[in-house]
């Protein structure tokens, strides 16, 4: 499971690597790193980084809503 501070480097890098293929073309090479290990990524498009940066960005909100507390469910109104 990631932390959210890892997520947010995640996502930092992921938003570092898409201004970089936005400077070269449309695509470029980048390195994801985090407590967990390092990931390089080949020929990531646009589109296909916009993609993990929402995904990741998903994964740090459902997280932050767990932590929160605000992901809670009550149930109410069962007469006990």
């Amino acid at each position: 499971m990631w932390t959210l501070q890892e997520l947010q480097e995640i996502i930092s890098a992921l938003k570092d690597a898409l201004k970089q293929a936005a400077a070269n073309g449309g695509v470029t090479d980048y390195t994801i790193k985090s407590s967990q290990g390092e990931t390089r990524v080949k020929q990531a498009s646009m589109a296909e980084i916009s993609e993990q940066i929402r995904e990741y960005e998903r994964k740090y909100n459902e997280l932050l809503d767990v932590q929160s507390g605000s992901a809670a469910t009550y149930l109410t109104g069962f007469g006990f």
